[in-house]
């Protein structure tokens, strides 16, 4: 979530309690009976959001909503996109994408579906090619009649092609799909994934809640050469026996904090410090510490959490973006 939004919600609170209108700069949910809450949406899945009130998070299902408004001009564009990209109206949705991104011409979400969707403009065109070939062959071979193909197949089939193409195998856990196998050498190795990490999104899709059909989909017949996609794990990283309260974040776990617009970043690693033998990275989101979320959690108080420690080690979740190219031999 964006840390400017969770700015936002704190001024809204103020605002509420003074009794202002709190219907400036919050997102709103407008409910089939017709009622409006206002929030920020902090995860948007396919079936449903995670929205921050003034009163705390609450799930809240699409089918309960009449209507999503965000509050940004940007958010609904790329909302208007990703509806019509599901309708397969794919001109309508870059058209959408494209005045997104004169709004925000930095927005690694309006540039990760553009590229998405060009990727899967051609990716339709050369497999109606080959379906069409594939017809032909058909009819030539059986007549009329076609062999039935099985849905069961298709996820097989998918599956395979993705291990092949990326080294990947995964299972779904908790509603999210899980890494079960990597092969070692493979494209999803190279880049960075490793056995246990579970798959966030994949082109800026939230995969939580999808069923291992759409994932695959995702992965293997929607996408270009290269996957997207952001992974989460949790690391064990060692804090230095000598820590005192006045030691600095780098002294503590060989690594520092700074509070970015995504959230608790790491901005540097020391090169030989426990962190960077932990595998941390610069760039990392940092979504817990010790299994605490940090979403609202100011930068002080990250630290303090790990210079009060009395265990050895610091359990850091960190989110990671990643990029898979696939094998050639698709």
């Amino acid at each position: 979530m964006k840390i400017y939004k969770c700015v936002l919600l704190v001024v809204l609170s103020v605002i509420y309690t003074i009794g202002c209108a709190v219907s400036l700069f919050a997102d709103t949910i407008t409910t089939n009976d017709r009622k409006e809450i206002k929030g920020i949406v902090v995860e948007d899945y396919k079936d449903r959001v995670l929205f921050s009130t003034v009163d705390g998070e609450i799930m809240m299902m699409k089918s309960d909503m009449r209507e999503l408004l965000f509050d940004s001009e940007e958010d609904n564009l790329v909302k208007l996109a990703e509806q019509a990209s599901e309708r397969r109206d794919y001109s309508r949705a870059m058209s959408y994408y494209e005045m997104a991104l004169k709004i925000n011409p930095d927005s690694t979400t309006v540039r990760q579906g553009m590229a998405y969707l060009r990727g899967n403009v051609f990716r339709k065109e050369e497999s109606l090619k080959t379906a069409e070939i594939k017809r032909q062959q058909d009819m030539e071979r059986y007549g009329s009649q076609r062999p039935a193909i099985r849905r069961s197949d298709d996820i097989d089939g998918m599956t395979k092609t993705l291990e092949k193409t990326t080294g990947l195998k995964i299972s779904i856990e908790d509603s999210l799909p899980v890494i079960d196998d990597l092969k070692p050498d493979s494209p999803a190795y190279e880049a960075g994934l490793r056995r246990g990490d579970i798959l966030v999104s994949v082109w800026s899709k939230l995969t939580g809640y999808l069923s291992l059909k759409e994932i695959l989909d995702l992965l293997v017949n929607k996408s270009a050469i290269e996957i997207n996609c952001v992974i989460e794990r949790v690391t064990d990283v060692p804090i230095n026996p000598d820590k005192t309260m006045i030691s600095g974040l780098e002294d503590l776990i060989g690594a520092s904090f700074t509070m970015e617009m995504d959230g608790l970043t790491i901005s540097a690693v020391k090169e030989s410090g426990s962190g960077a033998y932990a595998g941390l990275q610069n760039g990392d989101l940092v979504i817990a510490i010790d299994g605490q979320q940090t979403r609202y959690m100011p930068l002080k108080k990250a630290i303090e959490l790990i210079k009060r420690s009395d265990e050895e080690n610091v359990k850091l979740t960190i989110r990671r973006k990643a990029a898979i190219w696939r094998n050639k031999d698709i």
